[in-house]
């Protein structure tokens, strides 16, 4: 049953609005009465059509937390809303804001449990699945659990208690990066792989968010989403990725320069869990910065086997170069500054050793992988 102000039609299977009336001013439509929800994640989903872009879906209730407004995009069909239920409710209700002009007319409305929660139980699980393995791996091998690995586990323990808890902590540029994870799933189920410009953003108008910040780390998050984890836990399975690998090549990179596996685990724990490293992710919502941050880091790496590893392991710098250039602009102008500094400092080192041409042709091979983002 809805209940409106305006010119409102209504029938058993939709209910259309429109500006006829000759007042155009906004209406809300509320459908009622209450519905009952129990403990869990879920999605609205709107079937609709419209030839304006200023109406939007909400809900009300005093214990549900989610996306509070969503618009109705008048170039798609169906708008989705996530929102949680931390108790169980019985005052939750649907809201559709019309804008005073133009049609609008919504053919559905259906209320779905998500799927954060498989999700989660599938993540809990392969954790577990790990944990279980290593032990008995060390059991049946009658290997005694080192210290350095007890200390990572440690560590990816508590960059993975933040990531447990209900809801997601909202950052400066949360909404960015959500919008960003989502119009490259629509993006994608237009056939539209390769893509700079979100036609999702600036109001539908488009925008080439893509030019400036690549998206491919986005990739698997809007991949998720396509399958039907919800976009809420999509980002937090990015978050959990970048702590990961910020972890693991963190301790790969201290290991190089320190030669001591227990400091360089112990050092890894604390840069993973640093004020910087939660303030870009939880604070800022800086993404690009932290993707560009792990990266940074295996670079030092490709430049310590430069100078004092005869570049035995060139993929080190290559690696770390396309990555960075893949996530952060800024990034990538302090990497070149850095790494032009050190070749400076042991140049003559490079030609001593004949290293120069393998330096010139990782250049080369970097330029190459990355030039889809780069190029024209």
């Amino acid at each position: 049953q809805w209940n409106a102000v305006g010119n409102v039609n209504q029938s058993e299977s939709k209910v259309e609005v429109n500006a006829s009336d000759g007042n155009e001013e906004n209406k809300e439509l509320s459908a009622g009465p209450y519905m009952n929800l129990d403990i869990g994640h879920y999605h609205l989903i709107v079937d609709y059509s419209t030839d304006e872009k200023n109406n939007f879906v909400s809900f009300r209730s005093r214990r549900a937390c989610g996306d509070t407004e969503t618009k109705l995009d008048k170039f798609e069909k169906r708008a989705v809303v996530d929102f949680e239920v931390r108790e169980r409710i019985s005052d939750f209700e649907i809201v559709i804001n019309y804008c005073g002009k133009g049609n609008l007319t919504i053919n559905s409305l259906k209320v779905v449990t998500s799927k954060i929660y498989r999700f989660y139980v599938f993540l809990l699980a392969a954790i577990v699945l790990l944990i279980v393995e290593m032990v008995l791996y060390y059991k049946k091998n009658q290997i005694k659990m080192k210290f350095e690995h007890f200390i990572l586990l440690i560590g990816f323990l508590l960059a993975l208690l933040p990531l447990l808890e209900e809801g997601v902590y909202v950052g400066d540029d949360y909404v960015y990066h959500l919008c960003r994870i989502e119009s490259l799933k629509a993006n994608f189920v237009n056939g539209d792989f390769i893509t700079k410009i979100h036609g999702r953003l600036a109001d539908t108008y488009g925008y080439g968010t893509g030019f400036f910040y690549s998206d491919f780390f986005l990739i698997i998050p809007a991949i998720l989403c396509y399958l039907g984890v919800s976009l809420q836990a999509a980002y937090k399975f990015l978050l959990l990725s970048i702590l990961v690998g910020m972890l693991f090549v963190s301790y790969y990179t201290l290991n190089k320069f320190l030669k001591d596996k227990q400091i360089s685990a112990t050092l890894a724990v604390l840069l993973a869990n640093s004020h910087y490293v939660i303030l870009n992710l939880y604070g800022r919502t800086a993404l690009g910065e932290a993707l560009g941050y792990v990266f940074l880091i295996l670079i030092a790496a490709g430049l310590y086997n430069l100078v004092k590893e005869h570049f035995s392991s060139p993929y080190l710098l290559v690696l770390g170069f396309c990555g960075v250039v893949l996530s952060h602009t800024i990034s990538t102008v302090f990497a070149i500054v850095i790494a032009v500094i050190v070749c400076f400092i042991y140049i003559r080192t490079i030609f001593r050793e004949k290293l120069f041409f393998k330096l010139i042709t990782s250049a080369i091979a970097t330029l190459l992988l990355t030039a889809w983002y780069w190029g024209p």
